[in-house]
């Protein structure tokens, strides 16, 4: 669970609590030669297993964004093992008999050859891109986990011994579409899932800015609710009233009817602009629980993409997904030229036209720039982030007449 430095309700892992203090890790005991050959031996097997193993073509993978469950128990780490290059909310839940972690490690390196630093792997040599306190028996955690860069990466219970016993997994992450993606993280519009339950609220803890459409479901036995508030306030900041949040003092920007369990509801969020916000159950008691969790919302970056201009082209990416592009535009013709963005689905011999040119008064266009010579370039933030078809056009007179255009489409 994301929240700004602060002591949580409940059992919820606090942000800064990311290492884990070696005393709080009990070993399992297993000593001997034999014993290490043998697990050695099988962990090896399993190892080729896991790479042999192909993605069908036709496999579906979890949305980038998504919420994925992770159970581990003795001595598995259970958790989907082929996904698409993005950032994923990670969903841990301890189902064994005795604490256990969950460690994610980018690495090519088969169980034989991972560096080892008394029977357990050398975190120093191969430190964690994720993660997170010891889970108790029957406990759960949230955790965001960046998979955004494509390759191998195992999943391990590092405590000490659990790793001897297999307690791992390999999950391959493929690379993103081939098409230009301003973000592995959610397009603005796009759908978001919140899962309520006692006593969670399971959504994407990161984000991009945007407005989203989330689909919330309860799962959980009892009514539930999912209010959305604007604070930089740690949990136990919060202003309260009875024991649960003022709602007259931070007001929620988001509201929403009550969810019946078995339940679900559809809503629009804003959240286009970048802070710290608050999903909570408000519900009398629920927030006390443990029920809310944090969402970071940072700017959507800045992708740089090229456009290059000549008689009588347009070469850019046709197909980009939502985002804000910079792009680098060439003029690598022999006059002027220029380039205009306008968001229209009619096609070329349908548009409002005006002494043989395209009619901007009725056609605005969303971007525009200087005319650039030949030879030179501009760079130009055009914001894509709304999907739909757009017309990347040269309308100096007479150039669209010669066909200096094309439609990019994004989604």
């Amino acid at each position: 669970m994301n929240e700004p430095n602060a002591d949580t309700p409940a059992s919820d892992p606090g942000p800064g609590d990311t290492r884990r203090a070696a005393s709080s890790r009990p070993g399992t005991g297993l000593e001997g030669a034999i014993a290490g050959m043998l697990v050695l031996v099988c962990l090896v097997g399993i190892s080729l297993g896991v790479r042999a193993v192909a993605s069908s073509p036709t496999e579906k993978l979890p949305a980038p964004g998504s919420v994925i469950k992770a159970d581990l128990s003795e001595w598995k780490i259970d958790t989907p093992t082929h996904l698409k290059a993005g950032v994923y909310t990670y969903d841990i839940s301890n189902t064994g008999a005795m604490e256990h972690e969950m460690l994610v490690m980018k690495t090519d390196l088969a169980p034989s050859a991972l560096p080892m630093k008394n029977g357990d792997i050398n975190e120093d040599a191969l430190p964690p891109i994720s993660d997170g306190d010891n889970i108790a028996p029957g406990k759960s955690q949230t955790r965001t986990i960046d998979l955004s860069k494509p390759g191998t990466y195992l999943f391990v219970c590092n405590i000490p011994g659990h790793f001897k016993e297999g307690m791992y997994t390999y999950v391959t992450v493929d690379p993103a579409p081939a098409s230009v993606a301003a973000t592995a993280l959610p397009a603005s519009g796009s759908t978001i899932n919140a899962v309520l339950s006692e006593w969670k609220v399971l959504t994407p803890t990161q984000l991009p800015t945007g407005s989203y459409n989330y689909h919330i479901t309860n799962v959980g036995t009892m009514e539930h609710e999912m209010l959305v508030m604007k604070t930089d306030l740690a949990a136990n900041q919060l202003p309260m009233k009875g024991g649960d949040i003022n709602e007259d003092a931070l007001v929620p920007m988001s509201d929403g009817p009550n969810i019946a369990p078995g339940g679900s509801q559809n809503r629009k969020i804003d959240l286009t602009k970048p802070g710290t916000y608050l999903f909570v159950c408000n519900i009398p008691g629920h927030f006390k629980q443990g029920m809310y969790t944090y969402v970071t919302v940072k700017p959507r970056p800045v992708v740089t993409t090229n456009a290059v201009l000549s008689e009588w082209k347009i070469v850019t990416p046709t197909v980009v997904k939502p985002g804000v592009y910079t792009y680098h535009m060439t003029n690598v013709g022999t006059m002027e030229h220029e380039m205009l963005v306008m968001k229209t689905d009619l096609p070329a011999n349908k548009l409002p036209m005006k002494n043989g040119d395209i009619n901007e008064d009725a056609l605005p266009p969303i971007s525009d720039g200087e005319n650039i010579p030949p030879g030179k370039s501009q760079d130009r933030k055009i914001d894509l982030s709304k999907p739909g078809t757009y017309l990347f056009v040269c309308n100096i007179p007479g150039h669209f007449k010669q066909g200096m255009y094309t439609y990019v489409t994004v989604r």
